[in-house]
């Protein structure tokens, strides 16, 4: 079985070596006439809007990545992460968001790269503690949980904004402060009141930038990091009147070979059903 990553980053290299010790492996592939097609195509991770960036390929967009399938590997099976794209539907395709323990321990790892970004931000300021710090965390799921357990330890306060009742309930039984994340004035009424002369330090996990705007007044800003991987929701944080951190790339980007095989993990758990293995 030939199993082929459009992406060449750590993170798919450490996942082609895992594979490649039962099948033909590889990362960074350009879709050769020359080479046999392959059995399974990994997309890369996260998918983007716009297209994909394979190795020798650069700008494919998403349209002509389906032509080029349909020309050269009509019958591979396509993995990626999220909901299929509208031009690659004529595929099969797998969705690794459907698998529980690839998505969790990818939380776990992003959580953990988001804290070394953070350490490293504050030694590199003068050595702050983050016993002196609030930490405000947008959105409350998987990567969001993590992280707040992992700042628990450090004796920070946790502020914890949430659209959703029970993910407020959830925080709020961990111990943690909630406020509703749509309501745009809260540092400029309760929040105020709340830990308002301590340095803050903001954490977004939500993958939408109209939350962006109820971050603007929060107290007394160091920076703040962005760990939802949208460029567009970035972009919104880019424009906050403080420095935010890119959270992009992770958890590759620390952890790239732990990545790799929970990601190869994932791929042969997706072959397993749908595929004889050799």
């Amino acid at each position: 079985m030939y199993i082929d990553f459009l992406s060449d980053d750590a993170r798919s290299k450490a996942a082609a070596r895992a594979l490649d010790c039962d099948h033909h492996a590889r990362s960074g592939v350009i879709l050769s006439p020359n080479d046999p097609p392959p059995d399974v195509l990994v997309l890369p991770i996260p998918p983007t809007r716009d297209g994909i960036h394979p190795t020798g390929m650069p700008d494919l967009t998403l349209t002509e990545l389906g032509r080029l399938l349909t020309e050269r590997a009509p019958n591979a099976l396509l993995i990626g992460y999220g909901p299929c794209p509208a031009a690659l539907e004529h595929m099969a395709y797998d969705d690794l968001e459907a698998h529980r323990s690839f998505i969790n321990r990818n939380a776990t790892l992003t959580a953990e790269g988001g804290m070394t970004m953070i350490l490293d931000e504050l030694r590199a300021r003068g050595g702050y503690s983050l016993s002196e710090m609030v930490i405000v965390i947008l959105g409350f799921g998987r990567i969001a949980r993590s992280i707040a357990t992992c700042l628990a330890g450090f004796g920070c306060r946790i502020l914890v904004g949430a659209r959703r009742t029970a993910a407020r309930a959830a925080a709020d039984a961990k111990g943690y402060f909630s406020f509703d994340i749509t309501d745009k004035s809260f540092f400029d009424e309760r929040g105020e009141l709340l830990f308002a002369d301590r340095l803050h330090i903001l954490i977004n996990t939500v993958p939408s930038s109209d939350v962006i705007e109820t971050a603007v007044r929060m107290p007394n800003a160091l920076f703040g990091i962005e760990l939802s991987g949208k460029p567009h929701v970035l972009a919104s944080c880019m424009k906050l009147p403080y420095p935010v951190l890119d959270g992009r790339s992770l958890p590759t980007r620390y952890t790239p070979e732990a990545a790799g095989i929970a990601l190869a993990a994932a791929i042969r758990h997706s072959l397993k059903d749908r595929m004889p293995i050799n």
